[in-house]
């Protein structure tokens, strides 16, 4: 796959994410928050859930998630994609850093509060987050 294919990729990855991040921020508003409220459950594995009313704490931590999630979709799609078609290894070695470090501390947390199945969902968006990224081969640019 070519520089420009992998960057374009990302750009899809950055818009899922976006999309994802833009539903779950709905948590907050009860009138039309189905979409947050689908995919916490899913998240957690709780289906029989799915129409109660979110907790407080879970619409603001939910708007605190989607937060920071679109922050990286943007940082995804405006940055690392652009540094994927410069061959940027520092830009991209501190966006896997980042993202691993994610994967780490919302596996472990799921895990230890009793949702284990989140790790199944960590796991896939881990998988599309560095599928641009494999094996990787960088091109030399030379500074002029």
């Amino acid at each position: 796959m070519s520089l420009e294919q992998r960057a374009k990729l990302m750009q899809l990855v950055a818009i899922i994410l976006g999309i994802y991040a833009l539903l779950w921020s709905l948590a907050p508003y009860e009138s039309i928050n189905w979409p947050a409220r689908f995919i916490l459950n899913m998240s957690a594995g709780s289906w029989d859930e799915l129409s109660a009313p979110l907790a407080v704490q879970a619409q603001w931590l939910s708007a605190i998630g989607a937060g920071l999630l679109m922050a990286v979709a943007i940082i995804a799609y405006g940055i690392v994609a652009p540094a994927i078609r410069q061959g940027d290894l520092n830009t991209l070695r501190y966006f896997k850093l980042a993202i691993l470090a994610w994967y780490l501390l919302d596996s472990l947390g799921s895990l230890a509060a009793g949702a284990a199945i989140n790790i199944v969902f960590n796991t896939m968006y881990l998988a599309l987050i560095f599928l641009p990224l494999m094996n990787f081969k960088f091109r030399v640019v030379k500074n002029t």
